[in-house]
């Protein structure tokens, strides 16, 4: 089921959810970099004040974790200052089982993205990688930005359409559930 008819199930609909369900607003506009088209998955988060040697580091070790079909979620705070995320990352993401990457950030090595088989979204593109700023980054926290508080264990879901998050359930049985009442 595609997110924006989710989104009419699960937030507009005379099914509405009872349970936390909310969709990433479109500003900041993200962008769609992977190979795949789709995320679905349950949040882990990376959060800082800003894009730094600090983050990328973070980003590597849990990275190299096993994904087991999660969606990591960074929170830069839009950061201008670098980019967090690029190919080499990425592919230790594919290679650990992540299902996708959300960036309230930049990134780079776009050219190698676009081929690479997971979903990624993030604000845009700088050539130049965060630095240390002497800023640090914490892991597994609640993370706001575009609307949408993204906290560890949430169920979350995205495609060309967007992105929502809701509660630990799944959003796929939630709305079937709600549209067979």
């Amino acid at each position: 089921m595609a997110t924006a008819d989710l989104a009419d199930v699960l937030i507009t609909g005379k099914g509405k959810s009872p349970l936390r369900v909310e969709a990433m607003r479109p500003r900041p506009q993200f962008i769609d970099y992977g190979g795949k088209p789709s995320l679905d998955g349950v949040v882990s988060t990376i959060k800082s004040s800003v894009a730094s040697s600090a983050v990328i580091a973070l980003l590597r070790q849990r990275l190299s974790e096993p994904g087991a079909g999660r969606v990591l979620v960074v929170d830069v705070a839009g950061s201008e200052e670098g980019a967090v995320l690029g190919d080499r990352l990425v592919g230790l993401a594919i290679r650990n089982n992540w299902e996708g990457l959300v960036v309230h950030g930049y990134l780079r090595d776009v050219k190698e993205l676009k081929d690479m088989p997971i979903c990624i979204k993030a604000l845009g593109v700088d050539p130049v990688r965060g630095v240390d700023q002497g800023v640090e980054a914490e892991s597994d926290v609640p993370v706001t930005f575009s609307g949408v508080t993204f906290a560890p264990g949430n169920h979350i879901v995205g495609d060309e359409d967007g992105v929502l998050v809701g509660d630990t359930v799944s959003l796929y049985e939630l709305a079937r559930k709600l549209s067979s009442e």
